[in-house]
């Protein structure tokens, strides 16, 4: 696994996972970069902006759907797509559209449980 170029990993930390993809916005728009799952955070490397998301603050990761815009030369629709969502111990949620959903949902859960 590649470990994350913008961040610094923490003593102990190891990556699980990583892929493509970013968190969704305005529920239509996702912002790409890399996404990392490691033993106590999920990291988020944008363009511009580095997100992290301790394990111990998640109390939920599930499968989800949110609406995208795919703009063609004359009009755009908008088709649904699957994403992550993080449900936070303070009522927040955040979604993370993620190349690999099914592998990501299983490495958040089994190291949710590790924490």
């Amino acid at each position: 696994m590649k470990e994350p170029k913008k961040t610094k990993m923490l003593e102990g930390e190891n990556v699980i996972r990583e892929a493509g993809g970013g968190p969704i916005k305005f529920k239509c728009l996702a912002f790409g970069g890399r996404i990392f799952v490691t033993n106590k955070r999920i990291i988020h490397e944008g363009i511009k902006k580095v997100t992290t998301i301790d394990l111990s603050e998640i109390v939920k990761c599930e499968k989800s759907k949110f609406w995208d815009i795919a703009f063609f030369p004359i009009s755009f629709i908008l088709p649904i797509r699957k994403c992550l969502k993080l449900f936070r111990r303070n009522g927040d949620s955040i979604s993370f559209n993620v190349t690999d959903k099914d592998g990501f949902e299983v490495a958040i859960n089994t190291a949710m449980k590790a924490v």
